[in-house]
């Protein structure tokens, strides 16, 4: 229809319904405002939803989007199963049996006792006794996977202290990788609390290859993200210090994220298992990997190379320390009332679960405003009850004086009633006050925002999820948390005396030793959650949504050199052992050996015909040899996305200014996932009003103008609050080599005089970049 303001308005309300093929069952259903900028804009709306399969395939669903305010103002849309492959079933997960719990003691090594005893632990709990032998005494590759909270990092320990063992005087490396810069940095600190007393160096990789070589050379421990061990191993044919046979174990945490970050993981851990492979028997690099209870976990450990009697997966339901998870569906359909009707029932939930002063909880919202809303809530709902200070459990004078170290008016407040909250982009030293407070029991509540759900060291006898979403600024809409995010959260919620006395060796009493989680979520959503949250969590690969940069990379290593290797590259991969077992995922019609070949074929050859329309590659014609042109070289130097060097090549003219270059830099593909917060737009546009170069459209809810914006007011000084700083240093940490590469790029275009002329305010966007 056409949109006419005068008749429709600034929204028009719609009910997405999918029901069965008799039209008799309801399967999902979503209300959703459309907003006339969007028409305005010509930008679609995108709909991502799961919906259950009947036990007998029906053959046809019916999907309905109908007016919510004119009659017979309906569209219905068959969508057909007739071509549907159902993925293969998936192997029942590994029993857990009941071994008597072992002492640290049986481990009869006393560096590695000690080590165990520096972090409180004294006895191995359920899963750690059952894979003990596994990852002490052997050393074949294992996959672990477990509920998120099963002390997996004590396993990880186990692996380490074996090395240690066994190579007492031998200078042998350590490798793990954590997804996120956050997981890296808290097992730094864990693993330098646990090997504090033996002589081992611990480092973390920086991304800056010279640097990163001293560590690798120099440090027993290497703890590395995804993208810096892949910059570092790239060229591991030529690495003497990877060649030289040195690496002994190599740990992949959190592989059920295998597909976030445009598959860096997934591309790391098939280069180990290829180096590994390589490699004669005696100094073959054992490979561990850990995630949360997958359903797929078969395919998983066969691509890591576990075999059966290394191959463990746990269900959900059997964490080492109990949690109760309750979930309640909201039916409002708009979020603010719905908030408003949760926080209620969250009260409620806190006055009942939370039974002494010693219990204490833990509530995740979607983002800063939402945290310092949700703490005034908990206040005015405490004060309307008569017990304003329930939450406190310091005394008063103490905490008044306590407060006046916080620079936030309203957390300074709402400390002082018993009540904290934490955030991204929070100044680190009011942080660290914030959560020595709750630790040492002043605080009964903190609030944190859901990011931080991946970086906290803190635990509770009660964890809240407050609405399962978060706004999405680039679809303006709110978009649902993730599995693994949500899995995450729960893992917060454990009983302090039964952690304490299971590290000690005492055993627990049976009654009110679960911990409770509560999960407040749109109506809707629940029977979603219902399954998902209690069930191993499915893994699929997105390599082939990623592979044009990868195989950039590869070539650029000089890991490929023909189409061969590319065929023979993509066969180390989880893909590869996923594309049998769920063809239609990836878009398999049949699943028979020549199939799969063809589809390969065919996927290597779309991503090699892209990287040749970036002007990356160049391919013979007469034989499959692949050559890197030198926009594909400055890619794999200095790391960036093809498309974000495709962009360089295109718009960079002898004739561009400063503010042409800037523009061009905020379209990088590496700033595709810089947050858009709602009603952040207002915000930027005063923003917008004070740098050099301002923007002169009206779109600011898009992550090139927040960029463009935010580089500037940070290369002029400019204050901004807290969570455009936080969002400041996401794109600061991509900006120094983003614009290496654009300088040579004008380089290589034998533009010297565009250079020297730019040279200045180059020169000064680096100093400033360098204060980081």
């Amino acid at each position: 229809f056409n949109w006419d303001k005068k008749v429709h308005g600034n929204s028009e309300p719609f009910w997405i319904f999918v029901t069965d093929c008799d039209g008799e069952e309801l399967l999902y259903s979503e209300y959703f405002t459309m907003k006339s900028k969007f028409v305005e804009e010509n930008r679609s709306y995108l709909f991502s939803f799961i919906v259950s399969l009947f036990e007998n395939l029906h053959p046809i669903y019916y999907i309905k989007v109908i007016s919510d305010r004119w009659i017979q103002s309906e569209t219905t849309i068959p969508l057909s199963f007739k071509n549907l492959i159902l993925p293969q079933q998936f192997s029942a997960p590994t029993k857990l049996l009941e071994f008597q719990l072992m002492p640290v003691n049986q481990l009869q090594f006393n560096e590695g006792e000690q080590a165990l005893r520096a972090l409180g632990i004294y006895q191995f709990n359920q899963i750690q006794t059952q894979v003990y032998n596994s990852f002490y005494n052997q050393n074949e590759n294992i996959f672990l996977g477990a509920p998120t909270g099963s002390g997996k990092t004590t396993c990880i320990i186990l692996a380490i202290l074996r090395i240690f063992k066994g190579y007492f005087n031998e200078d042998k490396k350590i490798v793990y990788v954590g997804l996120q810069d956050s997981i890296c940095q808290n097992m730094y600190k864990i693993l330098c609390k646990a090997f504090k007393h033996m002589d081992k160096k611990i480092g973390i990789l920086t991304g800056q290859t010279k640097t990163d070589n001293i560590i690798l050379q120099k440090y027993d421990i290497i703890i590395s993200t995804p993208e810096n061990w892949d910059i570092m191993t790239r060229r591991w044919r030529g690495k003497k210090q990877i060649q030289s046979k040195n690496i002994r174990l190599f740990i992949a945490d959190e592989l059920h994220l295998l597909n976030e970050n445009k598959s860096i993981l997934e591309v790391i851990v098939s280069r180990m298992r290829l180096f590994s492979s390589q490699m004669d028997q005696n100094n073959k690099i054992q490979i561990i990997g850990l995630s949360t209870s997958v359903a797929d976990y078969k395919e998983m450990a066969s691509w890591i190379g576990a075999q059966q009697n290394n191959i463990f997966n746990f269900h959900p339901n059997v964490r080492p320390y109990p949690v109760d998870i309750h979930i309640t569906g909201f039916e409002q359909n708009h979020r603010r009332a719905r908030l408003l009707a949760m926080q209620k029932h969250m009260y409620q939930g806190l006055k009942q679960f939370l039974q002494n002063d010693t219990q204490q909880g833990i509530i995740f919202v979607c983002d800063r405003k939402q945290a310092r809303l949700t703490a005034l809530d908990l206040q005015t709902l405490a004060t309307g009850d008569n017990k304003p200070k329930k939450f406190l459990k310091a005394p008063e004078q103490k905490i008044k004086e306590i407060a006046e170290q916080i620079t936030d008016h309203v957390l300074a407040d709402v400390v002082q009633y018993g009540i904290g909250f934490v955030y991204e982009g929070m100044l680190e030293d009011q942080r660290t006050l914030i959560e020595n407070l709750y630790n040492a029991g002043a605080l009964q509540i903190i609030i944190s925002t859901y990011k931080l759900c991946w970086e906290l060291n803190l635990y509770a006898q009660i964890t809240v999820i407050l609405d399962n979403q978060r706004y999405n600024g680039q679809e303006r809409k709110y978009v649902d948390y993730t599995i693994p995010d949500m899995l995450q959260m729960i893992s917060y919620a454990k009983n302090k005396e039964f952690v304490k006395n299971n590290n000690n060796n005492k055993n627990n009493n049976q009654e009110n030793v679960n911990a409770k989680c509560l999960v407040f979520c749109h109506g809707p959503k629940k029977e979603f959650y219902k399954k998902f949250l209690f069930e191993p969590y499915p893994v699929e690969s997105h390599l082939n949504q990623n592979l044009s940069n990868h195989l950039c990379g590869e070539i650029y290593a000089k890991n490929i050199k023909s189409i061969e290797d590319c065929i023979d590259w993509i066969t180390w991969s989880f893909m590869y052992w996923r594309l049998s077992q769920n063809p239609n995922y990836y878009g398999l019609q049949e699943v028979s050996g020549t199939a799969v070949n063809d589809y390969l074929c065919e996927l290597i050859e779309q991503s090699l015909e892209e990287l040749g329309e970036f002007k990356c590659i160049q391919q013979e014609q007469e034989n499959t040899e692949l050559n890197l042109l030198n926009l594909g070289q400055i890619a794999g130097f200095y790391y960036i996305d093809v498309e974000t060097i495709q962009l360089f090549g295109e718009n960079i003219k002898q004739e561009s200014k400063l503010k042409h270059l800037i523009e061009i830099l905020s379209n990088a593909k590496e700033f595709e996932e810089i947050p858009i917060r709602y009603n952040e737009d207002s915000l930027l546009f005063n923003l917008n009003q004070k740098i050099t170069f301002s923007y002169d459209k009206t779109n600011f809810n898009e992550p090139k103008t927040k960029t463009f914006i935010l580089l500037q007011a940070y290369f002029s000084r400019l204050q901004v609050n807290s969570d455009l700083n936080y969002d400041q240093k996401l794109i600061l940490e991509n900006a120094v080599r983003l614009i290496h590469a654009l300088v040579d790029v004008i380089n290589s275009n034998g533009w010297s005089q565009q250079v020297k002329k730019l040279f200045f305010q180059i020169n000064f966007i680096f100093n400033r970049l360098l204060e980081l």
